[in-house]
């Protein structure tokens, strides 16, 4: 079934439960985070999320909730007010994986970016070992920008960083064909 109209909160200093919950899941130890060591510990949780909540101007992280309960996190990070670009990313437990959460979650981060920030620019950072993400990012309408190969370490070995990109105009452009196509809201 498919996950319709996901509702974003503040990210308060009492999710940290959910969240070490959400981060030492076996889906996201398997394909991680880009700059994060896992199975995360508590202090570490507990660093990030303080830090999330005091750099405001350069980071905007919400809880996600579907009927009044936490079932992800979404965040818009690297903020650059001056160049009017940032990067968004996504992160559900693993009960709400595969229903359509995180196009849901990710439309909603488009929108607030584009819309209410009026940024010009959007990127997307995804390993190739998350084709599943990879291929969330070309429904959203992200175009694949490059990719660095061998970039990221990961289990002893290197993965290739893919960047998708996608700038305000795109986003008006591909925003309704998304809605009526994926019927998200």
């Amino acid at each position: 079934m498919a996950i319709k109209n996901v509702n974003f909160i503040p990210l308060l200093s009492t999710h940290k439960e959910f969240l070490l919950k959400a981060y030492n899941q076996k889906s996201v130890v398997e394909t991680g985070f880009i700059t994060f060591d896992y199975p995360m510990s508590d202090v570490r949780l507990e660093s990030l999320i303080n830090n999330w909540l005091s750099e405001s101007e350069y980071y905007k992280c919400f809880i996600v909730e579907k009927n009044s309960e936490p079932i992800g996190a979404a965040q818009i990070t690297n903020i650059n007010y001056v160049n009017r670009t940032c990067e968004i990313g996504v992160l559900f437990i693993e009960e709400y994986q595969g229903q359509g959460a995180a196009l849901s979650a990710g439309l909603q981060l488009l929108e607030i970016v584009f819309e209410h920030m009026d940024f010009y620019k959007v990127l997307l950072r995804v390993q190739d070992i998350n084709p599943v993400l990879m291929k969330g990012a070309e429904k959203l309408g992200f175009t694949h920008e490059g990719a660095l190969r061998e970039h990221v370490r990961h289990k002893g070995g290197r993965c290739d960083l893919h960047y998708y990109g996608m700038t305000q105009k795109e986003f008006y452009e591909f925003n309704f064909n998304a809605l009526k196509k994926y019927a998200l809201v």
